[in-house]
């Protein structure tokens, strides 16, 4: 995506600058206008070339952080789902929310846009500024989820974790998530009859 952004730019400077000499050696010399003329369309060609593959990877990505959110909410679903007893599985978050980091990082690196990511819209609905409550969301309470009769535990932190993940899927695509959603629960009550 920034490789494209590059080119795009680069091309659009060269285009503005073959222009005027265009217009120039129109009346000059028809043997180097028609050679500048050549060159311009070839930049045309890439400014929309690259416009394209601009436009395909920013999709690309917006839809890779969307399933990657939303691959973690599967999982805080799936140990909802699977209560037993006053204990929540917990294994299967824990695990989700390494690759999550991982793989959202990643995607959120590649991001790039025209606009700087303080000003842009779409940056900051994928990668929202979330402020989790320390004194709740540490590693003596997170641990403590893995022993038996976390239900309070589990509410306490992984339902807002739950509710957060959902508004931020909902921002990025309210249909898409609700039409996933709708077809994961088909799904899941097939599969655990």
């Amino acid at each position: 995506m920034k490789e494209a952004k590059v080119v795009i730019i680069v091309s659009t400077i060269l285009l503005i600058i073959l222009m005027p000499l265009g217009a120039y050696y129109y009346f000059a010399s028809e043997f180097i206008y028609n050679i500048l003329i050549s060159i311009i369309t070839g930049i045309v060609v890439t400014i929309i070339t690259s416009l394209c593959q601009y436009f395909v990877m920013k999709e690309k990505i917006k839809n890779n952080i969307f399933n990657c959110y939303f691959d973690m909410y599967k999982a805080i679903y799936v140990s909802k789902h699977k209560k037993a007893l006053f204990h929540y599985p917990v294994l299967n978050i824990y695990k989700r929310l390494l690759v999550f980091s991982d793989e959202l990082s990643k995607n959120l690196s590649e991001y790039s846009s025209f606009y700087p990511t303080t000003r842009n819209k779409l940056y900051k609905k994928l990668n929202p500024t979330l402020n989790p409550n320390f004194d709740k969301f540490n590693i003596k309470n997170l641990s403590k989820l893995i022993l038996p009769l976390n239900s309070k535990r589990f509410k306490e932190l992984i339902m807002p974790m739950q509710e957060t993940l959902e508004k931020i899927l909902r921002e990025i695509n309210v249909k898409k998530f609700e039409k996933e959603l709708m077809e994961y629960k088909k799904i899941y009550k097939v599969l655990n009859k």
